[in-house]
């Protein structure tokens, strides 16, 4: 050990003697300097301009814009420079004979050498210590744990850059060559795994000597072990293969038997990597400070319900916009999309089924489905025969209610729920949307009946009334059935053998009164307890004010306005109160529900039992109210806040009972949900609402806690002082430092 440490500390030494070494130290810090200065920077601009800033720690470090990516950006061009001559240098000079002569082994000398390397790669992470203790004085509450993953992130891949560059060293004695061939092998290790995405096999093998995304998990402040595991076995694989480059010469052995030593190393290397990769090997270190990177309690506690072997059958439509992502060539970000879930559930199997379909909404009737399926499977890699046709896919499954779309199939035992992919920027299901649906396999799932009969709101029909967007529209993110629901559509006489099995019975807007019979049936369905919500629109008081005799309340005859100059004058700006921000409708004052054509709701006097709770209500000034008639005459509102949503509940038959009245059906209509020139939280009101409904039950809260770094302590001007110290003083500093050294060098 003595020897090896003699080794590095001369090597340490010839590092600090070089130029070389000092300007890589200057520019790296000026680097990180500007890098951070200026994302603190822009952070305080936009404190300054008063826009809502959150998780600085996080926006500053990690992104693809972040502190860490720049550091990694540059990071591969310092450690060429500082290797090129570790080993080359003994060749071109013969000094290297004189080491193999000299009582020292090679894995001496090569271990020696790479202790130096990994002591002068140190530096660097001082210099990024120093830049996370500047910005921790500089941002509020600031995420140490998130931070010192990502550098340690950073290191792993400066010593794994370190042993490649050694290695490379020793493969030649002209130091411009040896610099050169190491860039080319970390390029060749980040562009690798584009190689045989088609193939199974090619695949895992050109994934895993990927260097591609390595620092990932750290740079967003989890420690995984694969990855860690990855960084040691590729130092091992390159100092071991300097080591025995060297040996060669020593040791008199065949060329056959040079090649399988070489073979049988690496593929001791890829086997080892092969088992770590493992997702049964898996370990995880989250350092952020609410777990950023790791599964809520809640979803933990759904999958421990899980007692069965899981398996999703991935249904891919090569024809549809997304099934490109299901194909061999996509596979492994595929399946990344899941490694939350894989870490809990090793064991999860995925299927994958190729089929190719008319997809009604993108279907061209005029294009040959053969011809366009063949096209598709060439541009996508596939192989054709690989396909199922229509006719081949329906005996196995009918997709046709899934529009023949990329979808899954979880499977539980003999219980399946299904997975679905969506139309938007994100396009693949989110933790709330994953963990609905594994709930769905062991629990009694909530059904909302929608009353119809009476020409009330449809949950099919696309058009503006309509509430289609957000309750079956199975592309929508936030439709109720991609949250855990099930929509079902049934008359007011079909209540008495249904109700049971109903969550909660939605009454919206109808346009003629209910009979006598169906009244009684509504009635009955209050009496045993159910959960009601009923959705009115002006005018519409004298068919639903009878529904309303067992509750404390009615409709009114009017309808409110309110003056503003951003919308018209019957679209109401909701206001919550507080009790709807405890009930978590939403999440604070300032968010607005909008109401298109409201009325009132009016409570009466005796509350029969009910305690009762306003939910939104309309603005004290500017609100005006109206009957609505040819001449409708508007009359002051006496600065009255009006309820536009109110709560009723009770306890009956062992559980809450819980009711809802709200003066606008308009409020989850498909185009209110669309409203472009008012930002409402109209969307997220009604899943909440449906999850009151529910008792909390659907979707799964997978909210974690708001962030708490929220500001920059400092103003701009201290900002440009602090920058101007890491991007001038300490890098003089160190300029005069490597200059007075190098200088006292020469005179000796």
């Amino acid at each position: 050990m003595r020897k090896i440490i003699k080794i590095a500390r001369l090597e340490l030494s010839i590092l600090f003697y070089s130029p070389v070494a000092w300007v890589v130290m200057i520019i790296f810090m000026i680097q990180c300097g500007i890098s951070i200065m200026d994302l603190i920077q822009e952070k305080e601009s936009s404190q300054q301009l008063d826009r809502v800033i959150q998780s600085i720690t996080v926006d500053v470090f990690s992104g693809n814009k972040g502190f860490f990516r720049s550091v990694l950006k540059y990071t591969y061009l310092y450690i060429p420079l500082l290797t090129m001559g570790i080993m080359s240098r003994e060749l071109s000079s013969g000094s290297i004979k004189l080491l193999q002569s000299s009582p020292v082994t090679n894995f001496q000398v090569v271990l020696g050498k790479y202790i130096a390397l990994l002591t002068f790669g140190l530096y660097f992470v001082f210099v990024l210590l120093g830049i996370s203790f500047t910005a921790s004085l500089l941002i509020e509450n600031f995420d140490w744990g998130f931070v010192l993953a990502g550098i340690i992130g950073v290191y792993l891949l400066i010593a794994a850059y370190s042993a490649i560059g050694l290695f490379m060293s020793s493969l030649t004695s002209y130091q411009v060559v040896a610099a050169i061939s190491t860039l080319a092998i970390f390029a060749a290790l980040n562009f690798i795994g584009e190689i045989g995405k088609g193939n199974e096999i090619i695949r895992e093998i050109t994934y895993w000597l990927s260097i591609q995304g390595r620092t990932d998990h750290f740079i967003y402040g989890m420690i995984s072990s694969q990855n860690v595991a990855y960084f040691v076995l590729v130092i091992i694989l390159f100092i071991g293969l300097t080591i025995m480059r060297l040996n060669d010469g020593r040791v008199i052995q065949s060329e056959i038997q040079k090649t399988l030593k070489y073979i049988g190393f690496i593929a001791l290397i890829l086997i080892l990597g092969f088992v770590t990769s493992m997702p049964k090997n898996w370990h995880f270190w989250d350092l952020s400070r609410f777990q950023a990177n790791t599964l809520t309690p809640n979803s933990k506690e759904v999958i421990s319900h899980l007692n069965q072997p899981l398996k999703i059958k991935n249904y891919v439509n090569i024809l549809h916009p997304l099934g490109r992502l299901g194909t061999p060539k996509w596979r492994k970000f595929d399946l990344k999309q899941f490694d939350q879930y894989t870490r809990y559930i090793p064991e999860m199997e995925m299927e994958y089924i190729y089929f190719y379909d008319y997809v009604p909404v993108y279907a061209d009737s005029s294009v040959n489905l053969l011809e366009k399926a063949q096209k598709a499977a060439l541009a996508h890699d596939l192989d054709f025969s690989q396909l199922l046709s229509p006719e081949e896919i329906k005996k196995q499954i009918d997709l046709s209610p899934e529009k023949n779309a990329y979808v899954r199939f979880v499977h539980h035992g003999k219980d399946s729920v299904v997975l679905r992919m969506f139309l938007d920027a994100t396009g693949y299901p989110t933790e709330s949307e994953i963990t609905s649906a594994l709930k769905r396999l062991y629990t009694k799932v909530p059904v909302i009946g929608i009353l119809e009969g009476r020409d009330e709101r449809s949950v099919y029909k696309i058009g503006d009334k309509g509430y289609q967007k957000i309750t079956t529209d199975i592309q929508s993110r936030p439709a109720l059935v991609n949250n855990g629901f099930d929509i079902k559509t049934l008359s007011a006489m079909e209540l008495d053998s249904l109700s049971d099995k109903l969550a909660v019975l939605v009454i919206a807007d109808p346009f003629q009164n209910y009979s006598i019979d169906e009244q009684n049936a509504i009635h009955n369905y209050l009496k045993n307890g159910g959960n009601l919500l009923i959705a009115a629109e002006p005018g519409k008081e004298v068919y639903l004010n009878p529904l309303l005799k067992d509750i404390p309340a009615e409709f009114s005859n009017f309808q409110l306005y309110q003056q503003t100059k951003d919308v018209e004058a019957d679209v109401l700006l909701g206001r919550p109160s507080s009790t709807a921000i405890d009930l978590k409708f939403t999440k604070n004052k300032n968010q607005i529900v909008t109401l298109a054509g409201s009325s009132a709701i009016l409570l009466k006097e005796d509350l029969k039992g009910f305690q009762t709770q306003n939910i939104l209500s309309s603005d004290l000034k500017n609100v005006w109210k109206g009957k609505l008639t040819v001449d409708t005459a508007y009359t002051h509102a006496d600065s009255m806040a009006y309820s536009l949503a109110q709560t009723f509940t009770r306890k009956i038959k062992n559980k809450e009972q819980r009711i809802m009245l709200i003066a606008d059906a308009d409020f989850m209509s498909n185009v209110e949900l669309n409203r472009f020139n008012v930002r409402n939280v109209n969307a997220d009101f009604t899943i909440q609402l449906f999850k009151w409904f529910t008792y909390g039950q659907f979707p799964v809260d997978t909210e974690r806690p708001e962030s708490i770094d929220n500001k920059i302590l400092v103003k701009a001007n201290t900002l440009k002082n602090i920058k101007y110290t890491w991007t001038g003083i300490f890098p003089l500093l160190i300029a005069l430092g490597g200059a007075f050294l190098l200088i006292s060098r020469k005179r000796k």
